[in-house]
């Protein structure tokens, strides 16, 4: 996980480079490895990125990342399953490389073959690219929606970022969407596109927003939809489908230059996870779990059975109410974000920091 921001101003104003740290800065627990920013001569695009190594450990995988000619830049959050054979494909047609992450290759994918080369990517990911030759920025998220990507934009500039927070850092006063509380007492959510914040928006899942640098004049498209053209009727078939995709999928997420975990939390989806990837890592493969003294919410019972199938190096983590407590104003600060202040949740808040106050 990775933490990306940007803001482009159309009237040549230049620029508040501090405003741009501030708005990195704030998604530091996302990326606790690097950080970097980019601004092109005139100052009216730049870039923030906060980085969490995971392919290419080396200075050579840090971010913005320029092309090959210094006309491209990236800021990229997630992981491109592909790569490896589009890295390849792109050699092959004369592309050189100077690092071995999954960044250089979207650039340089967009390089031979422009926006089309979006729906060539698989993989979860949230990414801005800047061509200073064509005046041209392009905000891109994956099919699924898997990775996020907020972007707000006016007349006069687009700001954008992995979190809503990052937006409010740069503009403290940023008002608020007037019907965020009935969307979310109605949901339970606040669905996609919007957001807790005035004309900020979540960029719709499998699409990219291609924006005139100069003129601010953009437009929302998507690059891949989801069909599902075969039926299949023989249950055989269907398990082993299921199978072969499910086990393709676990191999495709073990990529990586850094050591690889599992949370094994007792359930299905991860028993299953953990199991499929110790086949491909072994003795290498990390498992952790959460557990708790409440014996009737702690699922240590079900996490056991799959760490004793296992050889992975496992670690168990008691979590404790003190523990709950201690950590109260960074869980709300993550989970919330700027929710806290509101009405709704500040009075769960002063509850328990309340109790809180009566513990200690």
């Amino acid at each position: 996980m990775c933490g990306i921001t940007g803001i482009v101003s159309f009237n040549d104003q230049q620029i508040d480079q501090i405003a741009l740290i501030r708005m990195r800065d704030s998604l530091s627990h996302r990326g606790p490895d690097d950080s970097g920013v980019y601004a092109n001569d005139k100052r009216t695009v730049a870039f923030g990125h906060r980085r969490l190594s995971i392919i290419d450990l080396s200075e050579r995988g840090h971010q913005p990342m320029s092309g090959e000619n210094g006309n491209l830049w990236i800021v990229f959050n997630g992981e491109i399953y592909n790569f490896l054979e589009l890295r390849k494909e792109l050699k092959s047609l004369g592309h050189s490389f100077s690092s071995s992450s999954d960044t250089e290759v979207i650039i340089n994918a967009y390089s031979e073959w422009g926006e089309q080369c979006f729906e060539k990517l698989s993989g979860m990911f949230a990414f801005s690219i800047y061509d200073k030759q064509k005046n041209l920025l392009f905000l891109v998220r994956d099919h699924a929606g898997i990775k996020p990507l907020y972007y707000s934009i006016t007349k006069d500039r687009l700001v954008f970022s992995s979190e809503v927070r990052a937006l409010k850092s740069f503009e403290s006063s940023w008002d608020e969407f007037d019907d965020w509380r009935i969307y979310f007492l109605t949901f339970g959510h606040i669905p996609e596109p919007y957001t807790t914040l005035k004309d900020v928006f979540m960029l719709p899942k499998g699409s990219f927003m291609r924006l005139d640098t100069t003129s601010g004049k953009f437009s929302v498209s998507e690059f891949t939809e989801l069909k599902y053209s075969e039926k299949i009727s023989d249950e055989s078939e269907a398990i082993q489908l299921v199978r072969d995709t499910f086990t393709k999928a676990v191999e495709r997420h073990l990529i990586s230059d850094a050591p690889i975990g599992v949370f094994l939390s007792g359930g299905i989806d991860s028993s299953l996870i953990a199991l499929l990837a110790h086949k491909f890592q072994g003795d290498n493969l990390r498992t952790l779990s959460v557990v708790f003294n409440e014996k009737e919410y702690s699922e240590d019972y079900y996490q056991n059975i799959v760490r004793d199938r296992l050889s992975s190096r496992h670690k168990s983590y008691l979590v404790t109410e003190n523990d709950f407590l201690d950590n109260l104003d960074d869980i709300f600060e993550s989970i919330l974000s700027q929710w806290t202040s509101h009405l709704l949740t500040g009075s769960i808040l002063i509850s328990l920091r309340s109790a809180r106050r009566k513990r200690v």
